[in-house]
């Protein structure tokens, strides 16, 4: 059965790029010290974020809740993209793939309905 992942409102997700305005993004796409390692947990903490993987790539749980992996190709510097997604969808057998493809879609066609219910009451 597909498996969707919403959890987030757009509130959510703009709480999540606000906390993003304080970073040092040359630190950031320079790389991270080498995953585990307490310099490493500093840098996070630098950030309000909390490692969670660090095998190839560094993923993250930042302080709004959201989950960063940066991705440097295996190697830790420097990172080449920062990867977030804010919802996703997810079939446990190829068989399920047209209904998974079909509810994104219907969630596609339908965005607003994934909006902030909250958005709807401002001017």
């Amino acid at each position: 059965m597909p498996t969707e992942t919403p959890g987030r409102t757009a509130r959510d997700l703009a709480a999540e790029l606000e906390g993003l305005r304080g970073v040092d993004w040359a630190s950031v796409w320079a790389g991270p010290p080498q995953g585990g390692s307490p310099e490493c947990r500093t840098w996070c903490e630098r950030y309000g974020w909390e490692p969670q993987t660090a095998d190839r790539n560094l993923a993250v749980r930042s302080g709004t809740g959201g989950r960063w992996t940066f991705e440097a190709g295996g190697n830790w510097r420097p990172v080449r993209r920062l990867t977030h997604w804010a919802w996703h969808l997810r079939a446990d057998e190829a068989s399920e793939n047209p209904a998974l493809l079909a509810r994104a879609a219907d969630g596609h066609r339908h965005a607003g309905r994934f909006a902030d219910p909250a958005d709807r009451e401002r001017p």
